[in-house]
């Protein structure tokens, strides 16, 4: 038991159920922080993805979303990886929905564009460790 649940199990012995309920708040403020900032960021990734798409064509020569859900997983915890993909995909949704996508074309780019991430964020992590630009055989590894 960490220090944060003690002090909320003392609260809840003493009655103090405004106090446990601030507590609950914070809590569950940051742990849903990270995967809304992604989520958000995401989303306007996807609307400057749109911008730069080629005339006449839905296909996009830079694809920010990736890169946002990359570094997004490279930061974050492998266990907080399914939250950071849910709520990239319900912001994906609604970018490509509000332009016309229909659902089944609209998950199936995203679960290309989360394989790339996921696969870039795994190298990165397997090879290139935390601290990406700190020699020269890191670098190599982000870019390859």
């Amino acid at each position: 038991m960490n220090i944060e649940d003690r002090q909320i199990l003392r609260h809840v012995r003493t009655g103090d159920s405004a106090t446990q309920l601030v507590e609950m708040v914070k809590r569950a403020a940051g742990e849903f922080a990270g995967p809304l900032g992604a989520a958000v960021a995401y989303y306007f990734g996807c609307l400057m993805g749109f911008a730069l798409r080629f005339p006449s064509s839905g296909i996009s020569f830079f694809w920010p979303p990736n890169a946002i859900l990359t570094t997004a997983l490279v930061i974050a915890a492998p266990a907080r990886w399914p939250l950071l993909l849910a709520s990239t995909f319900v912001a994906h949704a609604i970018a490509h929905s509000l332009n016309g996508m229909a659902i089944t074309p609209l998950s199936i780019t995203y679960f290309g564009n989360a394989s790339q991430a996921l696969l870039a964020a795994w190298i990165i992590r397997r090879f290139g460790r935390a601290v990406i630009f700190a020699d020269l055989r890191r670098v190599l590894v982000f870019v390859v």
